[in-house]
């Protein structure tokens, strides 16, 4: 229910965005999908070293292989579409993965867990704008193609 109620919220928070997204171009979306791959990826195995509880080590070792595959993925359309591919963090996800790195332990798992419904929260909006508005070609098959595996990193 708590994680239904976030969702909602941010949804409603990120309706601005959603709206930006809309003109996004290809490189943008590569960039920010990139990006929160790279996050979703180091946050990950963070968590599989420091977390308390075995179900969010199974949930970042599933993150792990989840966002590797899509990574290696976006790469394959981007170079298709002739974009180039960050190849780190952008800055405020490195904030984000700094605070984590500060937290004592035992706040550790329910910080992780915020951050990823945040970060999958942003993907889906990023990913619904892209494949409804983004310029066709591969990173918009991309986009159409794994819409639905985001969003069930949120269920």
């Amino acid at each position: 229910m708590k994680a239904r109620l976030r969702f909602v919220a941010a949804l409603v928070l990120l309706s601005p965005m959603l709206a930006h997204a809309q003109a996004m171009s290809p490189a943008d979306f590569v960039a920010k999908v990139a990006a929160a791959d790279m996050f979703e990826i180091e946050s990950s195995k963070l968590a599989l070293e420091r977390a308390q509880t075995e179900k969010v080590k199974t949930f970042a070792a599933d993150m792990v292989d989840a966002h590797g595959r899509s990574s290696k993925l976006l790469a394959d359309a981007a170079r298709d579409q002739g974009v180039e591919m960050p190849t780190a963090l952008d800055p405020a996800q490195q904030a984000r993965l700094d605070q984590l790195k500060a937290l004592d332990p035992q706040q550790f798992d329910q910080a992780y867990t915020t951050m990823q419904i945040e970060t999958h929260t942003e993907a889906v909006g990023l990913f619904d704008s892209y494949a409804k508005d983004g310029e066709a070609g591969p990173v918009k098959t991309f986009a159409l193609q794994n819409n639905n595996m985001i969003r069930m990193h949120l269920v």
